[in-house]
């Protein structure tokens, strides 16, 4: 998704204008235990990728997409539910 759906002309504006991108790598080893403990309380699986859309003010979760799509309008609505 993020080489072919992040660079269409549907979703690369939303991104760029309207998101700040935040990535939580679990494959590392220096603080393993509080990224994975994070993941759980973000998505609650292990299962890649995940999208979560989180209110910088209030810390609030205000979505969660998960696995791979090529459907351009269900991740648009995805990020538009955020907004």
């Amino acid at each position: 998704m993020e080489n072919g759906l992040f660079f269409t002309d549907a979703i690369a504006p939303l991104l760029t204008n309207d998101y700040v991108e935040a990535r939580l790598h679990t494959d590392g080893e220096k603080n393993i235990e509080r990224i994975l403990e994070l993941r759980d309380e973000l998505v609650g699986s292990p299962a890649l990728p995940q999208y979560v859309l989180i209110d910088p003010a209030t810390e609030e979760k205000l979505g969660h997409f998960a696995g791979f799509t090529r459907d351009i309008d269900a991740f648009k609505a995805f990020l538009e539910s955020g907004l």
